[in-house]
């Protein structure tokens, strides 16, 4: 299932199922692959960044959909990336 904050956000593929994070909420799917806002992206390069109100809780909907994987569709420059979390420390 691909996860965007609105409709007009483009997918990578366009045959997978979609849905924007609002319509997602109470629903489960086995992977996900969510299209994040910039926002987002910012807090994930840096946790320090502010990251409040809906765009948190909406992202906090997205990453619970999934039942085994969560991906995170970027385009990151060459050398950036973000942490990695995993609960199976």
């Amino acid at each position: 299932m691909q996860l965007r904050w609105s409709s007009s956000i483009k997918v990578a593929a366009d045959d997978l199922a979609t849905l924007t994070f609002g319509r997602s909420k109470g629903l489960g799917f086995d992977r996900v692959a969510i299209y994040p806002t910039e926002k987002t992206m910012s807090w994930l390069e840096d946790p320090e960044d502010q990251f409040e109100g809906e765009a948190r809780a909406k992202l906090y909907v997205t990453l619970t959909r999934a039942r085994h994987v969560v991906a995170i569709v970027n385009n990151l420059a060459e050398g950036k990336s973000f942490p990695v979390f995993s609960i199976f420390e």
